[in-house]
């Protein structure tokens, strides 16, 4: 199992794209690096916010009366779609399903151990 945080993915994508190939299998990572990296940079390209608001169409599932869009990219934006009441009842719930080393492991705004 890989885990990923988002706050991880934003310092360094390259490292993470990497990681995840190599989590996938040799011939991913190996795929990604050959021809002087051609394939990575080309995923790295494709992956960015930037890149990904020209067209969410591709990057959004389609949902009957839901126009789709990329959000931000950065980190926090939950702050911005959630209320004071879902952020309590977020936490609440998170306490209920992980350990407090799990939450530590999230970061230090879901974790109040």
């Amino acid at each position: 199992m890989l885990f990923l945080r988002y706050e991880e993915i934003r310092k360094d994508r390259r490292q993470y794209v990497l990681d995840i190939a190599k989590f996938l299998g040799d011939r991913h990572y190996d795929k990604l690096i050959a021809n002087g990296e051609k394939m990575l940079g080309l995923v790295l390209e494709h992956s960015s916010i930037e890149s990904m608001k020209v067209n969410p169409r591709r990057w959004c599932s389609a949902r009957d009366g839901f126009e789709p869009f990329i959000r931000s990219g950065k980190t926090g934006g939950w702050r911005e779609l959630m209320s004071e009441e879902q952020a309590a009842k977020l936490q609440a719930r998170l306490k209920e399903n992980f350990t407090n080393e799990e939450l530590e492991w999230l970061g230090e705004h879901y974790c109040s151990c």
